[in-house]
């Protein structure tokens, strides 16, 4: 395990570097007035549909190809004045930047609505953005999950995916084609083999059939939706920021969701999603029967907004208590899914066969010396690379 731990630091240490064909910029986004780090920083490269993501720490990795080292970034972010630079020689020569973003001047105030109006503003918000989302697209996508069994990491994936959509009906049809993966796993001894047979309850394509269009969002909106939900507004002078919460005698059942708007474009820039629910049961697995509950299940989900909308980036957080035969615990998935591009040509799956399992891990090691260098991918942060080193 040491080899891989080491190929991760490298992945870290590389992003500076630069290509014959390509620049890869890494940077950091701070607040100016603070200086603390700004996590999901959507960073996108001039009017194209690529760009990334920044992490907990503010920090990105950017790859431009040759024909765009002219072009500019423009960073954006909820409270934030959005921020457009151009990709100047001086920038390239850092190797690693600094941008800094200002704050949104603007007091603060909270005012609770009658639930139909918040409901308009947010279902006029929905179709909105709905409309600019493509019904067919392939999206290069980086994934990553952290697997933890009583709050010991026991599985660490990545991958290079690409995920082909067809949103023409209600719930989006999609196909995974895994380009790149890597597994790292602990070396459980043999009265833990059992630990095999538990996998992630996160499928591979749970972000994209959920999130990928405003579906489920507008469930909050349905019909005699004042008779299940409460609905907050809060005005953040660029963005308007409305809570959906259900009524407390049926909170364990609904979810609740957090959404941020665009006032000028009147597009949905990020939903956070919540949920608890009763008990539930999975089919057996390798002869066991595996009974779970979930304790929570939370996801942030950030659409790249302009004249075109896409699924930026989307972390699901999971905790399930599961029985598998005599073995029980807690079982947490952390699973972040990058689009680093939203527009890709259908011939880069001519030769990729589908990948039919529900999770990652499924595919095991099968990448390239190169697999961090030749693509944008989430920087793990110091503590995630602690994390990794100290439990595999």
């Amino acid at each position: 395990m040491r080899s891989t731990f080491l190929l991760l630091l490298a992945f870290v240490i590389s992003t500076s570097a630069i290509f014959a064909q390509s620049l890869k910029l890494s940077g950091e986004v701070i607040d100016l007035v603070s200086k603390a780090p700004l996590e999901y920083v959507s960073v996108s490269l001039g009017n194209s549909s690529t760009g990334t993501t920044s992490n907990k720490e503010g920090k990105f990795v950017l790859i431009v190809d040759a024909p765009h080292r002219d072009d500019s970034i423009r960073f954006s972010h909820i409270g934030f004045e959005t921020k457009t630079i151009a990709l100047s020689k001086s920038i390239h020569s850092q190797g690693h930047a600094v941008f800094t973003l200002s704050p949104v001047s603007t007091v603060l105030e909270e005012v609770t609505v009658l639930p139909r109006s918040a409901a308009e503003i947010l279902h006029a918000a929905i179709e909105t953005t709905d409309a600019l989302i493509a019904q067919n697209s392939i999206l290069d996508v980086y994934y990553r999950e952290f697997a933890y069994l009583d709050e010991e990491l026991f599985k660490y994936a990545d991958a290079a995916i690409f995920y082909k959509i067809n949103a023409a009906n209600k719930k989006p049809k999609v196909e995974t084609f895994v380009a790149e993966s890597r597994l790292i796993k602990d070396s459980v001894s043999s009265d833990e083999k059992w630990k095999s047979d538990v996998e992630s309850l996160v499928d591979t394509d749970k972000s994209v059939k959920e999130f990928y269009t405003m579906d489920y969002l507008l469930k909050f909106v349905g019909k005699n939706q004042d008779m299940y939900f409460d609905f907050s507004l809060q005005d953040l002078g660029q963005v308007t920021k409305i809570e959906v919460n259900p009524k407390s005698i049926i909170r364990k059942y609904l979810p609740s969701a957090i959404v941020y708007i665009d006032q000028l474009t009147n597009q949905i820039q990020r939903v956070d999603y919540g949920y608890d629910s009763h008990l539930q049961y999975m089919p057996s697995i390798n002869l066991f029967v595996l009974k779970y509950a979930v304790k929570k299940d939370w996801s942030t989900n950030i659409y790249n907004t302009g004249d075109r909308v896409f699924l930026r980036f989307s972390k699901v957080m999971q905790d399930i208590d599961f029985k598998l035969g005599k073995k029980s615990g807690v079982l947490r998935s952390n699973v972040e899914v990058l689009v680093t591009d939203g527009s890709v040509e259908a011939d880069k799956l001519k030769d990729m066969s589908r990948f039919k399992n529900s999770s990652i891990t499924k595919n095991g090691n099968s990448y390239t010396s190169r697999f961090w260098e030749d693509r944008m991918a989430i920087i793990p942060t110091a503590e995630e690379l602690e994390t990794i080193k100290l439990a595999l």
